[in-house]
Order: C-alpha cells, then sequence, then structure tokens
C-alpha cells in the first residue's frame, strides 16, 4: 500500500496543556486506521490538524497529492455527532448539502439516492430527523460526508452512544466502505471496535504515540488460545521449526526472547503443547496465556491515565 498521509513531529499546546507530542505516523492507502486511547489522549486534536480545522505548533502533515500542512478536497470527516434540522426529510437535508459542497443540479438526485441506500437508509429518505435512532442518525452523518464521494472517510467515536444493534450497523457500514477502497480513519477509545473493523491501529496517551500496529485478525481469530512460551539453554529456532511443522499451529513468531504461538483448538490446552513439545525434545522455561499485544498496549495505556 502507498502512504496517504504522513504524519512528522506533530505536536500541540492549549497554554500548559500538551496535547499532542512529537507524534510521527504513516498512514497506508486502502487501510481502516485506528487512532486507539482513552479520552483525553489526543485524538480528536490529531484529527482537528490533519483536516486543518486546527494548526500544529510544530511539526508537518501531508496528504497525498497535498502540500503540507494542507488539507485535502479528496477527505470527508464527521468529527461530531451529526446535528440535522429536526423537522426537515431527510432526503430534503442531503438535497442541501449536496447544493453547499457544489454538486451540479443534474446529478444531485442521483447522489442522495445513492448515499442513501449506500448507508442504508434509503427507505427512511421522508423521514424527518428527530423521528429516527442514534444509529440511524449517525448512518445519515456519513451519507452527508460521502455526498462529494471522498477517497479518504476520517471517523470520531463513530458508534459512541450506540446500542449494540446500531454499533453492528456502523462496523458493517465501514467495513463496505472500505471494500470500495476507500481509505477510512477513525478515532475510538473502544479497543473492541477497533479490533474488529481496522487494518491497522495507533495507541495514544496523553498525547504521545505508544505504539503502531497491524492488526492481523484472521489467523488469530481462528486460534483457540495463544502462548507465550520461553526456552532454556536451546535455540529458539529449535522450537520455531518444531511449531511450524505441527497441524494445530496457526501462527509463530519470536518476539522480546520468546517464542509467542497461535494454536487450533485441536491442541486442546497449554499442557498439551507442553508434552508435545517434550516428545520432541524441547524443553519450555516458562509458558503462559498470551494477551494481544494490541490488547496489552491498550490497558496499559489506560491504567497509566489513572
Amino acid at each position: 500500500m502507498s502512504t496517504i498521509l504522513k504524519i512528522s513531529g506533530l505536536s500541540k499546546n492549549y497554554g500548559a496543556l500538551q496535547a499532542l507530542k512529537d507524534i510521527s505516523l504513516e498512514i497506508p492507502g486502502g487501510s481502516v486506521y485506528g487512532l486507539l486511547g482513552p479520552n483525553g489522549s489526543g485524538k480528536t486534536t490529531m484529527l482537528s490538524i490533519i483536516l486543518g480545522v486546527t494548526k500544529p505548533r510544530s511539526g508537518t502533515y501531508q496528504w497525498k497529492g497535498a502540500s503540507p500542512n494542507e488539507s485535502s478536497s479528496h477527505v470527508s470527516a464527521l468529527l461530531e455527532k451529526p446535528n440535522f434540522l429536526p423537522k426537515t426529510r431527510i432526503s430534503d437535508q442531503l438535497n442541501m448539502i449536496a447544493i453547499l459542497r457544489g454538486i451540479p443540479p443534474e446529478e444531485r438526485k442521483l447522489r442522495v439516492e445513492e448515499v442513501l441506500k449506500q448507508t442504508g437508509i434509503a427507505e427512511a429518505a421522508g423521514r424527518p430527523f428527530r423521528s429516527l435512532s442514534l444509529g440511524m442518525k449517525q448512518r445519515l452523518g456519513i451519507a452527508g460526508v460521502l455526498l462529494s464521494n471522498p477517497s479518504v472517510l476520517v471517523l470520531d467515536e463513530p458508534t459512541n452512544g450506540l446500542d449494540p444493534q446500531g454499533i453492528i450497523d456502523i462496523r458493517n457500514l465501514i467495513r463496505d466502505l472500505a471494500a470500495q477502497g476507500r481509505t477510512i480513519i477513525l478515532a475510538s477509545h473502544m479497543l473492541d471496535e477497533i479490533e474488529k473493523v481496522c487494518t491497522h491501529a495507533a495507541i495514544l496517551k496523553k498525547g504521545e504515540l505508544i505504539k503502531t500496529e497491524e492488526i492481523r485478525r484472521e489467523s488469530r481469530s481462528k486460534a483457540g488460545f495463544v502462548l507465550k512460551l520461553g526456552l532454556e539453554n536451546q535455540p529458539v529456532s529449535h522450537i520455531i521449526d518444531a511449531l511450524k511443522s505441527w497441524e494445530h499451529s496457526i501462527e509463530v513468531e519470536q518476539t522480546e526472547g520468546f517464542v509467542v504461538a497461535a494454536f487450533s483448538p485441536g491442541a486442546e490446552n497449554a499442557s498439551n503443547v507442553n508434552r508435545w513439545l517434550s516428545e520432541k525434545g524441547i524443553y519450555l522455561s516458562e509458558i503462559q496465556l498470551h494477551r494481544a499485544s494490541l490488547e496489552s498496549s491498550f490497558l496499559k495505556a489506560v491504567e497509566d491515565t489513572k
């Protein structure tokens, strides 16, 4: 994937409060990139800067095809809860937005119909905004930003305050939009949402970047359990080679002097893994259930803010 947005040394202060501190990261085109962190971690400030709403104290951001520290016409955003006229039909409100966006008259009706269908609220086109559920209001907000057919969509806490069905609807909509080739950048304080919809994530804490990670859901989601394995006086390559040959191993990698391995349910449990390895002449000095690194980093960030 080519880089759609490059952020270098971004910092921002509000008086004595440092909202962002020397943030650098790159967002791949076509990704669903999550900014994850507790409230006050700097997520919304970062989004405001890359959208040109707020100026950084120092550092740069650059959208593909744009000059440094300039917003891009290919980017649309929903930063707050959608706020529409309460008594006006939603199709009429989208038509007004289309006029403001400069969409030609001959294209407006079709474009409004397209975004209503795309966001799954076409049947509610004739209803006033106040009659919609919170989830439908959120989808209407996304429909509004889709009118200009952006290649990049920026969403701030898109599932905040929604009921379980509303969360599922927005999650599925984000996946559908990403499948169309759009880049989606979303901020959330909810680890579960980031893991379920994002391909990449950056964890923020008190304005600092803690970690960036590519989220590999496919292999780990098939795992029955994941173990962190330690060896004593044996080459790590021995256990890696052995586990890769086992039918119940899904993923094996070396990290920080340990081996982290994901196993299918057929491996049954940690004791069975230990028994199988000992039969191969490999003896472990440590074996423990492993928490996914994204979860570990996020929980540490949350604990450190308390």
